[in-house]
């Protein structure tokens, strides 16, 4: 799933445009689980990572493939941000593909 994800995200440019839709949500949720963070305990590292990257804006894909391929998340965090792009893709598209 995550190698075809990487695959699909390279090809689509729809996934970059979900991606840009969503990030300033990310961001607010990112800021949120600070918060969150200091009270309950700070999310896994590989999901913080990811986050980060993310909330890097435009090239994410390449960014989350060498994060991937250096072990910096994990792959089922992976497969969870692509299918969630995916999602994102489809909603911007009104429907699925």
């Amino acid at each position: 799933m995550t190698r075809y994800g990487l695959s699909v995200c390279g090809v689509h440019g729809g996934y970059a445009a979900a991606a840009r839709m969503g990030l300033r949500r990310a961001t607010r949720r990112m800021l949120r689980d600070e918060d969150w963070a200091a009270k309950w305990g700070a999310p896994r590292e590989d999901i913080e990572n990811a986050r980060k990257i993310i909330g890097e804006g435009t090239g994410w894909v390449d960014r989350i493939e060498a994060a991937l391929k250096s072990g910096a998340i994990l792959p089922a965090t992976a497969a969870a941000l692509f299918a969630a792009a995916s999602a994102a893709q489809q909603e911007v598209r009104g429907g699925p593909s």
